[in-house]
Parts: C-alpha cells; sequence; structure tokens
C-alpha cells in the first residue's frame, strides 16, 4: 500500500491542483513541538538521508541538531500536511545569508549487535539506540525477519548505524525509507526488493526516460554448517548474502532487476508516492518508455530555479551492484538540478562540494566499498571468478584454511600442519612444530628404553627436554620399518614432568611396518615442562625396527 495521507490533502494531490505548504523543523532532542522553525528554500530528500536549505531563524546552533520537513498544501487557509521522519544533522553550513543542514536517519554512533539476534532483533536494536524513537513497519509476513543475522560466535558492529542499510541490502536485498514521523515516533518502512506485491497505482509520464537494461545475479549463501546454498545459472555474477541459516528461503524465484537506468522526469509532487511502491509508468504509448510493476525509489526535491519548483523523481529500485558510482548524483543531473537555491545564476550542470555531499550512496550499492567489482582473471589460487566483490573476496579469505604444508608420510600422518587463520586484536594465533627423533634401533626383549625429541638412541636414561614454549601436544607418532614379533606388544607412552600421561601409542604383536599414532588425546604442556617417550617391548623377542618418534606441539600466540 502506498503511504496513507489525509482525505483533503489526497483529494487536492489526486486532482493536482493545490498551494504548496512547507516548512522545516529543528530541536536538539526529537520532539513535538519543535524549537525552531523556518521557511526551505531548498532541499532534496531521500530515502534514509536529507540536505535542506533555509534563512537562519536561531543563532542556536544546538536547536539544530535534529531537523524534520513538513509539507502538504493549503486548503482553505489550513495546512494539511505529513511530516519526513526526524533526521540526525550531519554537518551545518551557513554563507551568512542561508543555513545548509544535511542529515541521516539513524544517529553517527557505533553499534554492536547481540552474538545470534535475528534480521529483527538487529533492526530494531540497532535503531533503538538512536536518540530518535522509532515505530518499525515490515512489508507482508516478512519470513526474513526470523532468520539469524551473523552465525553464532560472530556479532556485527555498525560503523556508523547508517551501515545497517547497506548490511541489510546485501544480505537479503532488504531495503529501508523513512515513513514520517507520527508526533511521537519516527516509523521506518522495511521491504525485500524482488518479493512480490501488488501494483499500488499507475504514472502517466510522455517523457519518461525508459531502458530495457535488465540485471540478474546467481545468488548465494553459507549456512552454519559451511554448506552453500545457490540459485541462478552458474554462468551468472555472483551476489554473495553471506551467511543465513540453512532453513532461510531465497528472496524470490528469480529476482531480476528490469528497466535498469529508466527514470520519470520531474513529476508534480504527490505525498502518497513512497519508496518500496510497485508501480506501472505510462509513457508514450511504446514499449519503450513504459514499466510494469516496478519496485521504485522516489527522490523528493525543491529548487526554485526549476520548473516545477517542487518535484519528484520516479525510478525503478535496483538492488544488485553495478552501475555509476554517483547514481543519486546522476539521476539529479539529467534533470537540469541548480542546487536548492543557494546560487541563483547557477548552470544545471555545476556542483558546489556541499551538493556533491548531498546524495546518498545509490541502492545498488555504489560509493560502497563492499559491493565495489574485482577484476577476476588473475585470481588463481584462493580466489576464484565467483569473489567478483569485496564482500565476496574477504568473506572467502575469512573462511579458508590450509592444506598441510608437507605430504603425507603414511595413514593420513604428516609432518605439517593443517590450520585455519584466527586472530585481530586480543585473539589467539596458533602455529605448530613437530617434536621428533630418527632412531632406527630395537628395544631387546622384554625391555624397556627411554628417549625423547632429538635424541638419536633408546637406552636406559630418562633424558627429558625442556619445553621452551607452552601449547597442545597431540598426535604421538611411531614409525616401524620391520614388523613387531608375534610374542607381544610394542607400547610407546608420553611422560610430562617425568609422569605418565593418557598419551599412548600401543603397537599390536605381529603387526606390520608403518606409522601408528594416538589420535585422541590432547595433553597441555607449560613453558618449562619436561617431555619424555617411554618404550615398552612386551615380545619375548627384539621389537620391530623404530625409525622415528614424533609429536606436534600447537602453540598459542595473541
Amino acid at each position: 500500500m502506498p503511504r496513507t495521507l489525509p482525505a483533503a490533502l489526497t483529494t487536492v494531490m489526486d486532482a493536482g491542483a493545490y498551494e504548496p505548504y512547507l516548512r522545516v523543523h529543528m530541536c536538539d532532542v526529537p520532539e513535538n513541538p519543535p524549537q525552531a522553525t523556518a521557511q526551505p528554500l531548498g532541499f532534496v530528500l531521500h530515502p534514509l538521508t536529507a540536505t535542506i536549505r533555509f534563512p537562519r531563524v536561531t543563532d542556536d546552533v544546538s536547536a539544530m541538531e535534529y531537523f524534520r520537513l513538513e509539507r502538504g498544501a493549503l486548503i482553505s487557509g489550513t495546512p494539511s500536511t505529513i511530516s519526513s521522519a526526524w533526521f540526525k544533522t550531519l554537518d551545518a553550513t551557513y554563507d551568512g545569508r542561508l543555513v545548509v543542514l544535511r542529515g541521516t536517519l539513524l544517529d553517527t554512533e557505533y553499534y554492536e549487535a547481540t552474538d545470534g539476534d535475528t534480521f529483527q532483533e538487529v533492526i530494531e536494536d540497532i535503531c533503538s539506540q538512536s536518540t530518535a524513537a522509532f515505530t518499525f513497519e515490515y512489508e507482508g509476513t516478512a519470513a526474513w525477519k526470523a532468520y539469524q543475522f551473523y552465525p553464532n560466535g560472530e556479532t556485527p558492529i555498525f560503523s556508523p548505524g547508517a551501515e545497517l542499510f547497506r548490511l541489510l541490502r546485501q544480505k537479503y536485498l532488504v531495503f529501508a525509507t523513512e515513513d514520517g514521523f507520527d508526533g511521537t515516533n519516527n516509523n521506518i518502512f522495511f521491504f525485500c526488493a524482488p518479493q512480490a506485491r501488488t501494483t499500488d497505482y499507475t504514472i502517466t509520464d510522455q517523457i519518461f526516460t525508459g531502458n530495457d537494461h535488465t540485471e540478474n545475479r546467481r545468488l548465494i549463501f553459507t549456512d552454519e554448517d559451511g554448506a552453500l546454498h545457490s540459485q541462478g545459472a552458474a554462468t551468472l555474477p555472483i551476489h554473495n548474502f553471506g551467511f543465513l541459516p540453512s532453513t532461510s528461503a531465497f528472496p524470490a524465484a528469480n529476482p531480476t532487476n528490469l528497466y535498469v537506468g529508466s527514470t520519470s522526469s520531474k513529476l508534480p509532487v504527490h505525498l502518497k508516492y513512497r519508496t518500496g511502491d510497485r508501480v506501472n509508468c505510462n509513457g508514450d504509448g511504446t514499449t519503450l518508455n513504459t514499466i510494469l510493476n516496478a519496485r521504485v525509489k522516489v527522490t523528493e526535491i525543491l529548487d526554485l530555479n526549476s520548473t516545477p519548483a517542487w518535484y519528484q523523481i520516479i525510478e525503478p529500485l535496483v538492488w544488485f551492484s553495478g552501475g555509476s558510482p554517483n547514481a543519486d548524483l546522476d539521476i539529479i543531473r539529467r534533470h537540469g538540478f541548480s542546487g536548492p537555491g543557494l546560487y541563483p545564476n547557477q548552470k544545471p550542470t555545476q556542483f558546489s562540494d556541499i551538493e556533491q555531499s548531498t546524495f546518498e550512496p545509490g541502492p545498488r550499492g555504489e560509493g560502497d566499498g563492499s559491493f565495489s567489482k574485482l577484476t577476476t582473471g588473475r585470481f588463481t589460487e584462493i580466489l576464484s571468478a565467483n569473489e567478483n566483490t569485496q564482500q565476496a573476496a574477504f568473506e572467502k579469505i575469512d573462511k579458508h584454511t590450509h592444506d598441510s604444508l608437507y605430504a603425507p608420510i603414511a595413514n593420513g600422518v604428516t609432518n605439517g600442519d593443517s590450520h585455519n587463520h584466527v586472530g585481530g586484536d586480543g585473539a589467539t594465533l596458533k602455529y605448530t612444530e613437530t617434536l621428533s627423533n630418527f632412531l632406527n634401533v630395537v628395544v631387546p626383549a622384554s625391555s624397556t628404553r627411554q628417549t625423547a625429541p632429538w635424541k638419536d638412541m633408546l637406552d636406559t636414561t630418562a633424558n627429558n627436554i625442556p619445553l621452551l614454549e607452552g601449547g597442545d601436544l597431540t598426535y604421538l607418532t611411531v614409525r616401524l620399518s620391520t614388523a613387531q614379533p608375534a610374542s607381544g606388544s610394542l607400547v610407546c607412552t608420553m611422560y610430562i614432568n617425568n609422569a605418565a600421561t593418557a598419551m599412548v601409542v600401543t603397537i599390536p604383536l605381529s603387526s606390520g611396518s608403518g606409522t601408528y599414532q594416538d589420535t585422541t588425546h590432547t595433553i597441555s604442556v607449560n613453558d618449562g615442562d619436561t617431555l619424555r617417550w617411554e618404550v615398552v617391548n612386551n615380545a619375548t623377542a627384539n621389537s620391530a625396527a623404530i625409525t622415528a618418534i614424533s609429536t606436534k606441539l600447537t602453540k598459542q600466540t595473541t
């Protein structure tokens, strides 16, 4: 459903004949009534950001911490209006005549969500940390609200809070738009862009700029078990949702962007139009400038140098990455926007730094590094052509593990180690070292012998090697080059600080040559602990020939 307007306002806007009523209200904390009010001389209103110009009406800078736009019509001398949400002022400038405020829907703070939260919990938690109070509206049943946002053990940090909206677009093609201030709360509307919805209205625009360009993607996500889920042809470019639970459904069967690059002319304002609506547009009757049931983005502009001065641009919403890095700026350039009243004689194609900073990143994510395209032709190792954006590439690197550094010896045993990369500030980094010796000796019948790492013999002396670093000992391994006699087993036990441990390799009688190991036990050791191995031959003949004994020490550092 489009935005609901007061009945009288709907009537005059449907008729297209009304006297505009525009005000900007300001305060230090979002409230009603405001602390200061002015007549705007220009503004640009996006779904989540706004920029506005007006004459100075107060010297109290703190009274301009937040602002909202009231728009509507004078009907029989009485205003009938709606209000935008309160925007948090990001920056303010004053040229001696006009004040310019640029704001965003959420405060510019750093927020941390809770591990394991759902989409809805993350959205409402982050928004609730803003100074303004929010009321949340979700389109339809919105099953995605209940999906887990990040995997267990990973906590999303939003820096600033507006990062929430970028992540929602990336992770499930979810968009948000401000939906006004109701006298108590800011209202915010969320919708999954490709999901079905009945057409809301039809607009007629004889000079609508049509475009039949379409965009499609292969959608992928990784679940809690590391399994990859995909939808769409393998030849399509990848859009990576990152993590989603295994029970998640893709947003739509074929979420194709249609009419990419189409845009309306300067349409007279009708305040029912809202980003997220589904719209038909009839142009001049040809298929080249017609759109059918397309999600749209609505940009509202007041430019006193334009005809009409107060107008809206309606264009199909684009949810995949790609396109111009300054899409919103390009929209206004194409329509000759000259800046909202700052320079009366300014040419349509000229823009000040302030105007260029006005426009938020486009709905494709343009200007957002996470969606920046990568050239994949030289990816031949960890990364492939599938990792065609920064987000996809870094997720691949995050989950990357190394195979063993060396080839297997036998029975799956290696003299290297498989490992992943975990770490960061204060995190634990792991690396391994092999403690071993090389022998080629036997243990006499019914005898016990001792050895230790780097000791190249077996004898009756219980030599212990001190460990210079602590860590975890695993995989006690014994290598034989001949068979153990049939009269008894061969047993190798690890000793720490002269005490037998649970780490034992038992080689049964009549066992052939090869590698034997304890894959079950882990022994934690500290700096300065001592280590040795004891070998007991239970056979009544010389044991098998022992060529090497080793164990793995996994060391930890920060």
